[in-house]
């Protein structure tokens, strides 16, 4: 078995199998082959669980960086029971044998406790998670930050891309508190920006250099991986230099204090508020001048509405400061395609900006000539739909906009449907689906109408997991066995037990097979999903698991 770890901007691919487990290990090693149904790969998604701190392993300072085979530090693939405890363990087969400090770490699992993941409706589940337990370096001497005064000090941080989406910028601040960022790619704000910074600022950045001895790191800390983004320290002070080169220079044991004064010089340049522009960045570039009636404060006012990191604040406030709200262009930055594909007030009702979205048409982008431009009504109108975003659907609907819009398939001609299909949940957790289901239904939509593909507003619902939208068109007549043009009831689309259990109530056949697909009953069972195999097998209709090689 082999496992991809996702790092920032590369990845990392590692053979896995269990070492004999240490003498003192509490908690027994996986057996082969034993995987839970459920496995979160995104760190993010482990995080809120985790009860305990991760620990980091310390290890002496050695004449070359260590360049860990099979991955970095030590990776601990972990089976995590129903009630959030360790059951068992696995490492990377490739990997050194176990440290002793390592080893510590090991028989530290039984304590690691967590709060139980859950399946989608809610019951608690065996999951499989990795963790990464870092390993870091003492610094082979304590070298003192060199005497000079602050006027005397500067310091540079540049960060370049990455092969994924890495910000790619540098800052300069000087000991007179003069400030530089310099935004290439991946930032809202691009070009160089001048900008003064108080004295506390200046001095913050020197006791960083302090508190974490910066004066002591290598100068290179250089992963021998590709893909990932390099980051590169210079300071001056008292005439003496210093420059530390990381790239991904966590996975060869560089001290976490570099990390630290890095985030250091960040905080105290606001780096941040230039890379997912903040009100405070916008305040600040309208106090050194920015010219936001002007082209440039039409692309950032573009770029900005496109970045999902962005609040509705901020947006609003460039509108405030002047930006044009017509002729702004995006480029590849946080992938916001380009003015032609992604409409100002189009990215606005996607993500939900409801302040944004007013000023906008108060600004009169729903009118052409005087008049209401019924094609950009229509598309505001289908794009809140088609995002879930209840309360602009309400607010849009005061425009008169059509309840139908025109649908294709494929090469299918194209065909004239309810804009109740246009549905689609996203990744997002404010969907207000059922509710614009019900509001368009009340306007007269067709409750079983068809989309180009032959999926009906069932197939959405069953698709999006909403429990009560599937309820609520059950109950209202919908048909449980309308099938699309891949052959799909809306059963074989459910993504959601709780969705599924109201179909098969409803009376969905679980063994209809879809044109080249399996079956639902055959999918439960590569699945293992427990409440649904609990109804088929009380049913009667359990089906073999299905042949790995084809056919059914």
């Amino acid at each position: 078995m082999k496992r991809t770890i996702i790092l920032a901007g590369l990845l990392l691919t590692v053979p896995i199998a269990a070492h004999a487990a240490p003498e003192t290990a509490k908690v027994r090693t996986c057996t082969s082959g034993e995987q839970p149904a459920f496995t979160i790969l995104n760190e993010n998604a482990i995080d809120p669980h985790r009860r305990f701190d991760l620990p980091v392993v310390v290890v002496p300072f050695a004449p070359q960086v260590r360049q860990p085979k099979g991955g970095p530090g030590l990776i601990l693939d972990l089976v995590i029971d129903a009630t959030g405890h360790v059951a068992c363990y696995a490492i990377d087969a490739d990997a050194p044998r176990p440290t002793r400090e390592e080893r510590a770490v090991i028989d530290s699992l039984d304590t690691w406790t967590y709060t139980p993941f859950t399946d989608d409706t809610g019951a608690p589940v065996e999951t499989s998670i990795t963790e990464w337990i870092h390993e870091e370096e003492r610094y082979r001497t304590i070298v003192p930050l060199p005497d000079g005064p602050a006027s005397s000090f500067s310091v540079t941080l540049e960060r370049t891309g990455c092969s994924g989406s890495c910000p790619d910028y540098s800052i300069t601040i000087k000991g007179d508190g003069s400030a530089v960022f310099d935004g290439r790619s991946d930032s809202d704000v691009t070009g160089k920006q001048s900008y003064s910074l108080g004295p506390d600022a200046v001095a913050a950045v020197i006791e960083a250099a302090r508190q974490t001895q910066i004066w002591s790191a290598r100068d290179k800390y250089i992963a021998r991986v590709t893909g990932g983004p390099t980051n590169v320290v210079t300071l001056h002070i008292g005439g003496k230099s210093k420059t530390i080169v990381d790239y991904e220079g966590a996975l060869v044991g560089m001290p976490s204090a570099v990390t630290r004064f890095e985030a250091a010089v960040d905080k105290a340049g606001g780096t941040a508020d230039y890379i997912h522009l903040t009100t405070e960045g916008v305040e600040r570039l309208g106090t050194e001048g920015f010219e936001f009636a002007s082209q440039a404060g039409a692309d950032l006012l573009a770029v900005t509405n496109a970045d999902k990191a962005v609040s509705d604040d901020t947006v609003l406030a460039l509108i405030q400061a002047g930006a044009p709200v017509r002729g702004g262009h995006t480029s590849s930055i946080h992938g916001a395609g380009n003015a032609e594909d992604s409409p100002l007030l189009r990215n606005a009702i996607r993500l939900g900006r409801r302040k944004t979205v007013q000023a906008l048409i108060g600004k009169g982008v729903l009118m052409q000539d005087g008049k209401p431009d019924q094609a950009a009504i229509d598309d505001a109108f289908d794009t809140a739909i088609s995002a879930g975003r209840m309360e602009l659907v309400q607010s849009l609907w005061a425009w008169h906009p059509a309840l139908t819009f025109t649908d294709s398939f494929r090469d299918g001609p194209a065909r004239t449907v309810p804009v109740t299909l246009l549905l689609n949940k996203v990744e997002q957790t404010d969907w207000d689906g059922f509710a614009i289901a019900q509001f368009l239904l009340d306007q007269g939509c067709d409750l079983n109408a068809r989309d180009a593909g032959g999926s009906t507003l069932l197939h959405i619902a069953a698709a999006s997991g909403d429990a009560g939208l599937m309820r609520y068109l059950l109950d209202h007549g919908a048909k449980v066995g309308a099938t699309n043009e891949d052959g799909q009831a809306p059963l074989d689309v459910s993504s959601a037990d709780a969705v599924s259990l109201l179909l098969l109530d409803a009376g969905a056949d679980p063994l209809h097979r879809p044109d080249n697909g399996y079956t639902f009953a055959e999918v439960a069972r590569i699945n293992k999903s427990k409440p649904v195999l609990a109804w088929l097998k009380a049913h009667g209709l359990m089906a073999p698991l299905p042949n790995p090689r084809g056919g059914g």
